[in-house]
């Protein structure tokens, strides 16, 4: 991680984009990390929406995208280490769906 991105103090301002509450720093999942990015799965504790966060950092400054999620900490868990989807992975959907 760059000496750009600074974890502490990103974690004490994240709030639910639903409720506004704050979440608790121990209970942010870091779900990947790479070069100055990392990837963070959250559950708020008052009202128990998910929301899966990327946050990017660099000399000029951090930038975050997030979005609220159906996914759990099981699917999470579960899928973290999978291939990503190909080409022909979707390729291979598409002749399926159409056959049908």
């Amino acid at each position: 991680m760059s000496k750009f991105f600074p974890i502490p103090e990103l974690k004490s301002f994240i709030r639910c984009p639903l409720c506004g509450q704050s979440y608790n720093s121990e209970k942010i999942k870091v779900v990947k990390k790479k070069d100055n990015a990392m990837i963070f799965y959250l559950v708020c504790p008052k009202c128990k929406s998910s929301v899966m966060a990327m946050v990017t950092a660099s000399p000029l400054g951090i930038t975050s995208v997030s979005a609220l999620t159906d996914v759990t900490e099981e699917d999470m868990e579960r899928f973290k280490n999978k291939d990503p989807i190909s080409v022909d992975d979707i390729l291979e959907m598409h002749t399926f769906l159409e056959d049908e």
